[in-house]
């Protein structure tokens, strides 16, 4: 378990340095989630479940990381702490 902020850019920090394939941000009661997949080396997918379900498609890396700031803040508004998950 991660403050929030903490998980937020360690999972900007696998996906950039390609430690992971996929990474998982969850909440506290594990509820909702968000589901950052690598796709080849320019192409990035968002899955968010919880307050919207929905699938993004990214072409690279710095639209991913403004999209997933603004899911965080919609999809955790009241968290402190995330559980993140790598696979």
């Amino acid at each position: 378990m991660l403050n929030l902020a903490q998980a937020v850019n360690t999972m900007f920090k696998y996906i950039k340095e390609n430690e992971t394939e996929e990474i998982t941000l969850y909440t506290y009661k594990k509820d909702r989630f968000i589901t950052v997949r690598k796709i080849n080396e320019f192409s990035y997918e968002m899955l968010e479940h919880g307050f919207n379900d929905k699938t993004m498609l990214f072409d690279s890396f710095e639209a991913l990381k403004k999209q997933l700031k603004k899911a965080v803040r919609l999809e955790f508004p009241r968290s402190h702490s995330a559980y993140l998950q790598k696979k």
